[in-house]
């Protein structure tokens, strides 16, 4: 990966990946009929970014679980979420 020279590079990046992860899962989706979809993508996405970090930190010896890494793919879900939805019907 390119690095800007920050010391939050690692973040953004977790940022990027999880707003991609939230959007690619809405438009996987999108002609299905499930109740509640955005709900269900949104909860398994942090999910998804929550076990992945615990796992990292329980399961491996060269990489460790990171707080804020948890909280960068919160914040990407979040953006990706209000993004899908302000946009959806440009998008459709």
């Amino acid at each position: 990966m390119p690095q800007m020279g920050t010391d939050y590079d690692d973040k953004l990046y977790h940022l990027v990946a999880y707003f991609l992860l939230t959007i690619f899962w809405f438009y996987g989706l999108k002609s299905s009929e499930i109740p509640g979809k955005t709900i269900y993508i949104v909860f398994g996405c942090i999910a998804f970014g929550i076990i992945i970090e615990a796992l990292q930190g329980k399961l491996t010896t060269s990489r460790v679980g990171d707080f804020l890494d948890i909280v960068a793919n919160i914040i990407g879900v979040v953006i990706g979420t209000f993004f899908v939805l302000s946009n959806r019907k440009k998008l459709s």
